[in-house]
């Protein structure tokens, strides 16, 4: 999924004493003309591997792309950006094959589990990740 214009920026979200990574400072170290301007890039620790390898990508691939939020939502790899559309589909669909919070790839569905504020959150989660949370 991508867009152009992110929602507000937020902070890295906690769950069941997982708490999201926040790549955008080091994204920008090695990524600084993907990165100018971006909000937030905060994932689940399966999936920093993923958003290190799309940005990489991009880097190569669209050089005219500039990223302005990555984030989890509904279990997907959610890219908000410009000049990046084709690229970001493969990763969006390499997401909802991956675990997020150990990055395996293998037996992955997704599931709903309570959320904060009695909503319901859609994860993309392997068996044994599954029964943690």
């Amino acid at each position: 999924m991508s867009k152009d214009t992110p929602p507000r920026s937020r902070a890295p979200k906690r769950y069941q004493g997982t708490t999201q990574a926040d790549l955008l400072p080091e994204l920008r170290r090695d990524f600084p003309a993907l990165f100018v301007g971006c909000l937030s890039v905060c994932v689940w620790p399966g999936w920093i591997e993923l958003v290190r390898d799309l940005a990489a990508e991009l880097t190569r691939n669209a050089p005219t792309a500039k990223i302005r939020q990555i984030k989890s939502k509904y279990g997907e790899l959610v890219v908000y950006g410009t000049n990046c559309q084709s690229l970001i589909e493969k990763f969006a669909e390499r997401s909802r094959r991956t675990c997020e919070m150990c990055g395996a790839v293998e037996k992955v569905c997704q599931v709903e589990r309570p959320g904060p504020a009695r909503r319901s959150w859609i994860w993309t989660i392997c068996p044994d990740c599954g029964e943690k949370l």
